[in-house]
C-alpha cells in the first residue's frame, strides 16, 4: 500500500457532495457503463474475466480506498494489485433486453469508500459467449470520461490474449501524481486566475439566484423528460450555422428558458466540466469531474423578437461558457471559503440551476421521428438527488435524437414542465 495521499481536486468534490448522505443513499453516488467485448473474435468467460482484473493492475483509481474518519481531510490510500481477488467480478447469463434492468439493480449496491475498492464488474453472456462488460463505480473512483479508455484497454488486453498488453502498455495516469500536481507550485498561477473568475461570479451586482416556485406536496424531488428528433436537428443545424459546438445552443435554450419562467433576466448556472483539456491528464481514470461557475444576462427586449435575439445569446453563452470551463478544475474547499465570505445568496451550497450534455455514441433504444403534434413530456423517478435544485442533464443520442431530463428538487412540477416545454419549443424554432 503506498503513503496516504491527497484526493485530487476531483475526487474531493465527488466527497464533498456526498460525506453527509445517510447510509441509505449511499449508492446514489454510482455510475454504470456497458462496455462491449469485441465481436469479431471468441473468447471465453474466464479471459474475459482476467481482462476486468487486468484494469485494475494498470488503473489505481480501481484500487484505491479512502480514509474518511476526519470529513474534512480525507486522504486515499492505493492498495497493491493482489487486493483485486476481493474484487467482486462475476459471470451472468442474461437476454440482451434484459441488460439494462440488471445493471440498474448493481448500480443500486452500495460502496463502503474507506473497506473496499468501489467497482465491480459483470461480465454478460449470452448463450455462453461474452458479449459485455457492465461495470459500476463509484463516482469518487471514475466519471464518465474515463469509461473510453477502459473500453480501449479491455480490447487491448483481450486482443493480445493477456494482462501483459497492459504491462507493456505505457504507465496509465493515475489520481496520485494527477493530485500532486494539481497542488504543486508550478500551478499557482492557474490558481489564482481561477481563483479571480470565481470571485467575480460570487461578488457581480447583477449576479442573482433565478426565484423558481416552491413545490407543492409531494413533490420534493421531480424529473421531467423530452425526447426530441427534430429539437436535436435544429439545434444542430443552428449550432453549424454560428460555428459553436452543440452544448452552447442547448445551454442558451436552457437558462433562456428558466430566465423566462423566473422572470430573472441574469442566471447562474453551474456547468459539469470534465477537465480533460490537459494532455497528460486527458485519459486518466479517475473522477474529473468539477462544477464551473457562469453567469449569463439575457438580452434587452428579448420576448420582442425572440428568433434573431436568441441567435446573439447562444453567442454569448459560447463566450461565457468557454470562459467558465477554463476555470472549472479549483479545490473545491478554497472555493467554498470564497463563497462564504463573498456570496451574497444566504448558505446555498450550490447555484440553483446546472446543466451537464452527455454524448451518448449509441441510442438507448431507436430513434423515431416527432409526433405531429410536437413530443410530450414525460415524468420519471430520478436515481439521485444529490446537488442542485435545477439540474438539467442534455444528452445527444449517437447524433440523433437529443432527450432532455430536468430534475428538480422543492421546485412545481408545473415550473419544471414550463421550463423544459420552453426550452423544447426554442430550439426546434431555433434554426428559422
Amino acid at each position: 500500500m503506498t503513503d496516504d495521499a491527497l484526493l485530487s481536486y476531483g475526487q474531493l468534490s465527488v466527497w464533498r457532495d456526498i460525506r453527509g448522505l445517510p447510509r441509505a443513499r449511499w449508492h446514489e453516488a454510482n455510475f454504470g457503463a456497458r462496455l462491449r467485448v469485441p465481436a469479431d473474435a471468441e473468447y471465453t468467460p474466464a479471459e474475459v474475466t482476467a481482462a476486468v482484473r487486468a484494469l485494475g493492475v494498470r488503473h489505481e483509481s480501481l484500487r484505491t480506498v479512502y480514509a474518511t474518519a476526519d470529513p474534512m481531510a480525507p486522504r486515499q490510500l492505493v492498495q497493491p494489485p493482489g487486493v483485486l481477488a476481493d474484487i467482486d467480478v462475476a459471470v451472468v447469463e442474461c437476454a440482451e433486453d434484459q441488460v439494462n434492468m440488471l445493471l440498474f439493480g448493481q448500480m443500486q449496491q452500495p460502496f463502503d469508500l474507506s473497506r473496499e475498492c468501489s467497482w465491480r464488474a459483470r461480465v454478460v453472456t449470452d448463450g455462453g459467449r461474452p458479449a459485455e462488460v457492465l461495470i459500476v463505480r463509484h463516482h469518487i473512483t471514475a466519471d464518465g470520461g474515463s469509461d473510453a479508455f477502459l473500453e480501449a484497454d479491455l480490447r487491448a488486453v483481450l486482443e493480445a490474449g493477456g494482462k501483459a498488453a497492459l504491462d507493456a502498455a505505457e504507465p496509465a495516469p493515475n489520481p496520485v501524481p494527477l493530485s500532486e500536481w494539481q497542488h504543486s507550485p508550478a500551478r499557482e498561477r492557474g490558481r489564482r486566475s481561477t481563483r479571480s473568475h470565481w470571485e467575480k461570479i460570487f461578488t457581480s451586482d447583477l449576479v442573482s439566484l433565478p426565484r423558481i416556485a416552491p413545490a407543492g406536496p409531494g413533490e420534493q424531488v421531480l424529473q421531467c423528460m423530452i425526447r426530441s428528433r427534430r429539437a436535436h436537428e435544429s439545434a444542430q443545424r443552428l449550432a453549424t450555422r454560428l460555428g459553436v459546438p452543440l452544448p452552447s445552443v442547448v445551454l442558451a435554450a436552457y437558462t433562456w428558458s428558466v430566465a423566462r419562467v423566473t422572470q430573472t433576466p441574469v442566471v447562474v448556472v453551474d456547468l459539469m466540466s470534465s477537465n480533460r483539456f490537459h494532455q497528460q491528464w486527458s485519459e486518466i481514470v479517475s473522477s474529473m469531474n468539477q462544477w464551473a461557475a457562469a453567469s449569463f444576462t439575457l438580452p434587452e427586449h428579448s420576448a420582442d423578437d425572440p428568433a434573431t435575439h436568441f441567435v446573439d445569446y447562444v453567442r454569448h453563452v459560447q463566450a461565457r461558457g468557454f470562459a467558465a470551463y477554463r476555470h472549472g478544475m479549483y479545490d473545491v474547499d478554497e472555493m467554498a471559503d470564497l463563497r462564504e465570505r463573498t456570496w451574497a445568496h444566504g448558505d446555498e451550497l450550490y447555484s440553483v440551476c446546472a446543466f451537464n450534455f452527455i454524448d451518448m455514441p449509441i441510442p438507448a433504444t431507436p430513434v423515431t421521428d416527432d409526433p405531429p403534434g410536437g413530443v410530450e413530456t414525460a415524468w420519471e423517478q430520478p436515481f439521485h438527488s444529490i446537488g442542485h435544485p435545477c439540474y438539467l442533464r442534455a444528452i445527444d443520442e449517437g447524433a440523433q435524437a437529443l432527450t432532455l431530463r430536468l430534475r428538480t428538487k422543492q421546485i412545481a412540477g408545473a415550473t419544471a414542465e414550463r421550463v423544459l416545454r420552453g426550452m423544447y419549443e426554442l430550439l426546434v424554432a431555433a434554426d428559422g
